[in-house]
């Protein structure tokens, strides 16, 4: 049988830039993103899990949210600064002749959001990050775009690695529209940041800032 999967293709934005400030009156943002249950996969990610299973299973370091200090911020902001400045933003249809393929820099450091993420949370885990505290995320941008970006969960909130911006920027501080990201507990799992997505069971889960 086959799987559902959302037809959701990341045009992605390759021109790095700084994220527009949001308008004025958004006080006390908040720090962890509201989920809405399980929702359909991205038929491009599941492409990519069947490449590279390595890359799409939990690992054992549990589920809790990172604990936030100063060298953990150091962290996130090295790497993304590191990845943002390293990739050459290059299209898909360039690199793979297709729309959406999700796949890692090639071999002269090439890629579109998708390979900005994927290198960032390859290298996040390594330094020490479990993968259930870097999620990959699907929003919309100003423009209407898709686009992915890396969440990592804390205790201080949601932080998103963004490969338009050289900030680390809690979420909803950013001017996007989110749409969904992967599960904490498993990653070929993903979960509602719209409660208008499609659902993988008929009863919508309620909200919750946990998973």
């Amino acid at each position: 049988m086959l799987q559902r999967v959302l037809p959701i293709i990341l045009s992605c934005m390759v021109i790095l830039s700084g994220v527009p400030a949001l308008a004025a009156g958004n006080s006390a943002p908040a720090r962890f993103m509201p989920t809405y249950g399980i929702t359909l996969p991205i038929e491009s990610h599941l492409k990519f899990c069947a490449r590279l299973p390595q890359h799409c299973e939990p690992d054992d370091r549990g589920t809790q949210r990172v604990m936030m200090t100063a060298e953990r911020m150091a962290q996130l902001d090295e790497i993304n600064r590191l990845v943002n400045a390293s990739v050459r933003p290059t299209p898909q249809e360039v690199l793979y002749g297709v729309k959406d393929y999700w796949a890692f820099p090639d071999q002269q450091l090439r890629g579109d959001c998708n390979a900005y993420t994927l290198w960032k949370r390859d290298l996040l885990a390594a330094a020490g990050w479990p993968i259930s505290s870097l999620l990959i995320t699907v929003v919309q941008v100003t423009n209407g775009e898709g686009h992915a970006v890396l969440t990592a969960r804390t205790s201080k909130g949601d932080f998103v690695l963004d490969n338009l911006s050289p900030k680390v920027t809690l979420w909803s501080e950013l001017p996007y529209h989110f749409i969904m990201r992967q599960s904490s507990v498993n990653p070929r799992v993903w979960l509602a940041l719209d409660h208008k997505l499609p659902h993988e069971h008929a009863a919508m889960a309620p909200a919750t800032t946990k998973p």
